[in-house]
Formats: structure tokens, sequence, C-alpha cells
């Protein structure tokens, strides 16, 4: 289970997954933590990973309120950017739903990845983004929007470790509880 209280969420991992505490990329100003990864190898003398999982909230630099949509795909454009070097992408509008009864919006973003060596490093992946209203503002604190990352490869790359069961990032979404 990772609990990231800094993100106000918790979600479960699937068999095979594990965690990374020390891992806190920044995206976008964003510090990501709670950190997870699956199918960790090495080829080529590079260590890769066949997917990851990490989670930050995004707090409004304004009293206005974030937008589910806008914030989950500035952030998607910039992960699959960033992790899978996959240029000009585009997001789907993805699905509004309810977690904890908090609003949410789950984005999936296909890519494919420009490899210089497929032996080692995927070709195709996927980006997934769950945004979730967190309706937290107070006198201290602006409003914000929690995010979780799923970042996974589909092909390419070596036969082993094989990519998590695409069910993996239902798992996770499924398991996600709001604080």
């Amino acid at each position: 289970m990772i609990d990231n209280p800094d993100a106000r969420l918790s979600y479960r991992l699937p068999s095979g997954w594990v965690a990374e505490p020390d891992s806190a990329p920044e995206i976008l100003g964003v510090r990501f933590t709670g950190a997870a990864a699956y199918g960790g190898y090495d080829c080529g003398g590079k260590a890769y990973s066949r997917a990851v999982v990490f989670s930050a909230a995004v707090q409004s630099r304004s009293d206005k309120r974030l937008d589910l949509r806008e914030t989950g795909h500035r952030f998607a454009a910039e992960i699959a950017a960033r992790f899978l070097a996959a240029p000009d992408t585009a997001p789907t509008d993805g699905e509004i739903t309810e977690y904890d009864g908090h609003t949410g919006l789950v984005m999936t973003l296909p890519v494919t990845i420009p490899s210089a060596d497929p032996d080692c490093e995927a070709t195709e992946g996927t980006v997934t983004v769950l945004a979730v209203d967190l309706d937290n503002a107070t006198a201290t604190t602006k409003r914000g929007i929690a995010l979780l990352v799923h970042v996974q490869d589909t092909a390419g790359g070596p036969d082993e470790p094989a990519p998590p069961p695409a069910a993996d990032v239902q798992a996770i979404i499924d398991s996600l509880a709001v604080d």
C-alpha cells in the first residue's frame, strides 16, 4: 500500500510492484512522491522499468479552482515527453467519475516512442493520469487537485521482463482512497 499524505491519496500496488520511497521526480514545478515501479531491468548498461506510478497534489496559484481536464492534460503531455520521449502528444478527454466523494477525471494517453534501441527501450507506451478535485481551499491552502500518474511500456524492449498486465493500472485506480 502506498500512502502519500502530501497528495492526500493512498493506493494499493498489484503483485510484482515495488515501492520506491526515494523517487521524487519534479514535473512542472511539482514534486511527485508515492512512487513504485514494475519490471526493473538493465539493458545496454542502462536501468529501465516497465512501469511506474507516482502522485502529487497540485495547488492553484490563485483562488481560482483548477480545471481537472486542463491540469490532467498539461501533466500527461509533460510526463509523456519526459518519461517516454514522446513529442506532441494529445491526451484523450477522459472520463469524469467520483472517488471517495470527490470529482475525478481519468485520461489515458497512448504514445509511440521514438526508440534509439528497440531491443532495450519500449516503442509504445501509455500515460494514465487520474486527477481528483480536492476541494480543499482554506485560509492557508489554495484549491488543489491530486494527481495519480501511471506510465507503462506496451510494446518494444526485451521479452523479459514483460510489461505489467493491462489490468494493473485499473487495479491501482480502483484501490484509490482520497483523504
